[in-house]
């Protein structure tokens, strides 16, 4: 008797939590609905009442997913990256849940943390959705991940792996004609462009980045973000008029998308050009509204930009002490977070305001901490500064020597000549020094010279190899013909080899029977042998087979 009232107790129960679970599956079907309708208030509202029942791990995970959504189409990045960790917490949870799922929260994650500046820990999030798209061989995720790590390392000072990244995604994108992707591969490939200097070369990148929305569809504020980039561009080579225009114009748009966290980091760029223009209250102003903004998150880059500005103001104001405090304040954040281009700008200003307060040593080795960060970071510069400050730093302590040497004169001769002899050691010291530090100085220029060219190599060869794709300018297209016909399991002949380098030049049949004096149905012929060669059926194929190959 016990038992069968103990089965109908477990039946029972098992029956309850199916009602449920078919319950809940309904449910999110209609957060699915609400969302495609854009009803994200309702989506948020539901979603309360649906995580308050039982409900397996799995289902939690896919609940939190869709309400973070819903938070990020409402533009509230905070409150859609905290369910997107909740999202990822029951799904590594719960055996059941997709793969797809947890990779996409990740990656959502990812997005969260960059946007809020939060860069090492949007690198570690990326990184994971990475291998889980690797894992699912999902190219499009693949590529998506690999173009956010190229973007943040390129921001973090590692070029080099951040192109490595972008050439990845380059490839996939271009196999799969993605113009959106290829756009945000653009502006990347400027990003990288303006860290290395090349203003003018990532403004002309980002324009034909805007071009690509027009034949795409990306995130939402796609748009407004490259216009503030080539805003930044502007600024950066001097040019302020054009610099203020695209940044208002960019804040603007991410006003009227609801974009709170982008469009104040507007205002630390305004207060940027504000600054440059000798307008010091209005930069104050813009700028220490941004610093309060991020100042109540998680130690962000934004906090650190705007940071910088102020520390510009109150030197400006000659306000050295405020200054130099927010200076070591700011190191302190550049350190823990790994900001190596902003940890060399806090050293350069720490140096200068040192300098205003007469501590040479201290700001000596300031300025050779700044020295070591910008030659790690690709960004060689003039060493006249150094040298100015050796200078410095030698009459300083040759008058410091001096004062003791005549002190010690008036008690003894001897020890003003042991005195002297051991000032001459040190100045032959300095010398040597200086002698060394010249020669390591050119060593480490001709090499780095070398490698920014390799790079700038690299990155115009993919500039081109874009504009191959999809503006049809194949006339830049070179066949070598050993190499190609190596990569054949039946070569080209001579007169193949000619007609597919005409072919690919957008000729016509009857172009090219002229230009090698055969007939049309001759050219016909040997391009059909071609084809068959290469595997392809058309010349579009042909052609996209040539840009594949390495």
């Amino acid at each position: 008797m016990l038992s069968k009232h103990h089965n109908r107790w477990v039946f029972t129960f098992v029956f309850c939590l199916q009602l449920v679970a078919v319950k809940s599956q309904t449910m999110i079907f209609d957060l699915v609905q609400l969302i495609d309708s854009k009803k994200y208030q309702e989506v948020i509202a539901k979603s309360d009442s649906l995580l308050s029942l039982e409900l397996p791990d799995a289902s939690k995970a896919r609940i939190y997913q869709l309400r973070a959504d819903a938070f990020y189409y409402l533009n509230d990045i905070e409150a859609s990256l905290d369910d997107y960790l909740l999202a990822i917490e029951f799904g590594e949870m719960d055996n059941s849940t997709p793969l797809s799922l947890i990779m996409e929260c990740y990656s959502h994650a990812g997005w969260c943390y960059r946007e809020l500046g939060i860069l090492t820990k949007a690198v570690s999030y990326y990184s994971v959705a990475l291998r889980h798209a690797q894992h699912l061989e999902d190219s499009v995720e693949i590529a998506t991940q690999m173009s956010n790590l190229a973007l943040l390392n390129s921001r973090l000072g590692d070029f080099e792996k951040g192109l490595e990244f972008l050439y990845e995604a380059y490839k996939i994108d271009v196999a799969r004609s993605d113009t959106s992707a290829l756009g945000f591969d653009l502006r990347n490939l400027a990003e990288i462009k303006m860290e290395m200097g090349d203003n003018i070369g990532a403004i002309q990148d980002l324009h034909e980045s805007l071009n690509f929305l027009s034949a795409s569809s990306g995130n939402r504020n796609s748009f407004a973000i490259r216009l503030g980039n080539i805003g930044e561009a502007f600024l950066r080579i001097g040019q302020l008029d054009s610099a203020r225009y695209y940044l208002q114009n960019s804040h603007h748009e991410l006003i009227k998308l609801g974009d709170s966290v982008n469009a104040i980091v507007k205002w630390i760029d305004l207060a940027r050009v504000a600054l440059e223009n000798d307008e010091i209250e209005n930069a104050r102003s813009l700028a220490g509204n941004a610093r309060n903004y991020f100042s109540r998150l998680e130690d962000n880059q934004y906090l650190v930009y705007a940071n910088l500005v102020l520390i510009s103001v109150y030197f400006e104001q000659g306000l050295h002490n405020n200054a130099l405090g927010l200076v070591n304040e700011t190191i302190k954040i550049c350190r823990e977070q790994g900001y190596l281009s902003e940890l060399k700008d806090c050293y350069y200003l720490q140096t200068q305001l040192l300098e205003k307060q007469n501590r040479y040593t201290e700001a000596l080795n300031s300025f050779k901490i700044y020295q070591v960060l910008e030659d790690s970071l690709i960004t060689i510069s003039s060493r006249n500064m150094l040298a100015r400050m050796e200078t410095r730093y030698e009459i300083d302590n040759i008058e410091k020597q001096n004062e003791i040497l005549r002190l010690e004169n008036e008690i003894s001769a001897q020890k003003m000549a042991a005195q002297q002899a051991r000032l001459n050691w040190v100045i032959a010291g300095l010398i040597l020094l200086i002698i060394a530090s010249f020669v390591i100085t050119s060593i480490l220029i001709s090499r780095h010279k070398l490698k920014k060219r390799l790079l700038e190599a690299e990155i115009s060869d993919l500039r081109n190899q874009i504009r191959i794709v999809f503006e049809g300018d194949t006339q830049s297209l070179e066949l070598d013909k050993p190499s190609f016909n190596a990569s054949l399991r039946q070569p080209l002949t001579d007169r193949e080899f000619e007609i597919l380098s005409l072919a690919i030049t957008n000729k016509s049949n009857n172009e090219i029977a002229e230009s090698i004096f055969v007939s049309v149905n001759t050219v016909k012929f040997h391009l059909k042998k071609i084809y068959e060669k290469l595997g392809v059926s058309n010349r579009k194929e042909a052609l996209r087979h040539i840009i594949s190959q390495p």
